[in-house]
């Protein structure tokens, strides 16, 4: 996976893979925990931008999803 779009995708897949019973429970939670992980070290980045970037007296506009 290259991108975050990559990973939605693939978790949307495990996801229905659990629900049609081709995923295991044991490996839905080793990659429930490891996509935690990526998203905890991402939100991390994105704080210390921000943070920066405010001290350097720059603003930060909200992303528009539309």
């Amino acid at each position: 996976m290259n991108n975050t779009r990559e990973l939605r995708a693939f978790l949307v897949e495990q996801m229905q893979g659990v629900a049609a019973g081709k995923v295991n429970s044991e490996k839905a939670k080793a990659i429930s925990n490891l996509s935690q992980q990526i998203y905890n070290t991402i939100n991390i980045e994105v704080k210390l931008a921000i943070s920066k970037s405010k001290l350097n007296g720059q603003t930060v506009d909200a992303v528009d999803f539309t």
